[in-house]
């Protein structure tokens, strides 16, 4: 669609890179997952590995650091109209896709469904599933230039940046 312009290497690179947040997030939701297939935990992390390394050391060092990353990436770029197009959607669209499993993560909590019964890992597994797919793909179409086009989230995300 060229009427939303065009992506420089830079906004694919970032764009690509931000989407790596809701499958950091949506981790803990796969832990079972991973477990009954060791390959699939394998190739995850040795895609994610150093990011989720770094993240890990970040979330554990300063205090309320993905609150700082939401409100940087947020504030930072999906506001600034500075950036392009094609970055401030991405980004508004990872940003959606990690409140999603945040979501999920906090109707469990408030539930107390955080045990280990069959139906709340079905929830956890289709949760990490639905992130890790989500996120793969918007990964793959961003770094080629190309938006991702994922029902309810897209539209969400067209309408909060606008045209």
């Amino acid at each position: 669609m060229t009427w939303r312009g065009q992506s420089s290497p830079p906004d694919r690179i970032f764009s690509a890179l931000v989407y790596l947040l809701p499958i950091i997030r949506a981790l803990p939701f796969g832990l079972t997952l991973l477990g009954a297939i060791p390959v699939l935990g394998q190739v995850l992390f040795l895609a994610i590995g150093p990011f989720l390394t770094l993240y890990a050391f970040l979330s554990g060092t300063i205090p309320f650091f993905d609150l700082i990353v939401f409100f940087a990436l947020y504030l930072g770029v999906v506001r600034n109209s500075r950036f392009s197009y094609f970055l401030r959607y991405n980004v508004m669209q990872a940003l959606l896709i990690g409140f999603a499993v945040s979501i999920v993560a906090i109707l469990t909590g408030i539930l107390g469904l955080a045990g280990g019964g069959l139906i709340v890992q079905t929830l956890y597994t289709a949760t990490f599933i639905a992130a890790l797919g989500a996120s793969t793909y918007s990964l793959v179409r961003s770094a080629t230039g190309t938006f991702p086009e994922l029902p309810v989230i897209s539209d969400a995300a067209y309408q909060y940046i606008g045209r």
